[in-house]
């Protein structure tokens, strides 16, 4: 029996469950109990005393049925997050580009012409006054200048724009009125041909059907081209805008653009200058271009199109007088 006192001292000690080395003591008692060689009455004097030592100090047992109970495992971290997925307002909105109101430059035909040009002058802001322009006006030994008419008669590549000006009746009011003071953007004749897409607005497939199918688009398109002011190539500054003979809702001017020193945006397209400071009476600057300069887009609809921009039917070019008011919108065009 004294074994077994030994051994009830040993359960004592080893169970203090506060004690570090008494946890690493049980653990060593029961992988090596079965090298103590006990008979079968002290095992089971063994189990009595480790059942009656668990229950006072709220240990396990060290019976030879049971193996100690294992420390309680920590609870399993938490699954991780799903995958955050952008929300609906910050995804980039997808691309709605509205179907036809499409606008197709035509490659410029054009072959620069040795007409009268003003030459450089310093001041870079606009307008600029006529005796600034005058002075920089060339010399041709005469003293005698040429209309807008007569200049634009000298340059083959603009007969249709000269056309066109006529037939909404500019001849008597500006081209043949050597007093106009005004800047006149010319289109050259391959601009005609550029291609549009106004479905389902429009049926036709270019500038030149457009204008053919729908008359009254002339009166806007025109005024477009008449830019109020004296503006030689050295005002065309970037974000200086330029006022026309085109008004909004009968009071404001419809401006065009200037994105840099021969580029021009308007309401519809864009055009390049490709002859500048062609110089005629009033005096007056013309500029040759590269397409016509749209007053309108095709995506407005098909009133506002044509009627959102009127031009005057009379107008004094020299700034003398206040502008006739505006004809009544036109409306054939919408159809």
């Amino acid at each position: 029996m004294h074994r077994l006192f030994s051994i009830f001292l040993l359960l004592a000690l080893l169970s203090d469950k506060q004690s570090v080395y008494a946890s690493k003591a049980r653990k060593d008692f029961v992988d090596r109990r079965g090298l103590l060689q006990l008979s079968p009455e002290e095992q089971r004097a063994l189990d009595n005393l480790s059942i009656v030592f668990a229950e006072v100090s709220g240990g396990s047992s060290f019976t030879s049925d049971s193996p100690p109970s294992p420390s309680p495992l920590p609870p399993p971290p938490p699954p991780p997050p799903p995958p955050i997925s952008p929300s609906s307002s910050l995804s980039p909105a997808p691309s709605t580009a509205t179907p036809g109101a499409r606008f197709t430059p035509a490659p410029a035909v054009f072959n620069r012409l040795n007409l009268p040009t003003y030459s450089k002058i310093s001041q870079t802001s606009g307008p600029v006054s006529p005796e600034t322009l005058n002075d920089a006006a060339p010399s041709d030994g005469g003293g005698s200048c040429k209309s807008l008419k007569e200049i634009l008669s000298s340059i083959p590549q603009v007969s249709q724009w000269l056309d066109l000006l006529i037939s909404v009746g500019y001849e008597s009011i500006l081209l043949t009125d050597t007093d106009a003071q005004v800047t006149l953007l010319v289109p050259v004749n391959s601009a005609f041909s550029a291609g549009i897409d106004a479905q389902p607005l429009r049926d036709e497939e270019t500038l030149q059907q457009l204008i053919s199918n729908a008359p009254d688009v002339r009166t806007p398109l025109a005024g477009y081209s008449v830019v109020t002011g004296l503006w030689p190539s050295s005002t065309l500054t970037s974000g200086t805008s330029l006022p026309t003979a085109n008004t909004i809702d009968k009071v404001n001017s419809l401006n065009i653009d200037v994105l840099g020193p021969t580029q021009l945006q308007g309401v519809g397209d864009s055009a390049i200058i490709l002859q500048a400071d062609i110089a005629a009476c009033g005096p007056s600057v013309v500029h040759i271009i590269d397409q016509i300069l749209l007053p309108f887009r095709f995506d407005q609809g098909p009133t506002d199109a044509i009627t959102g921009t009127q031009v005057p039917r009379s107008t004094d070019w020299s700034g003398d007088s206040e502008p006739s008011p505006p004809p009544p919108p036109a409306t054939a065009a919408a159809g």
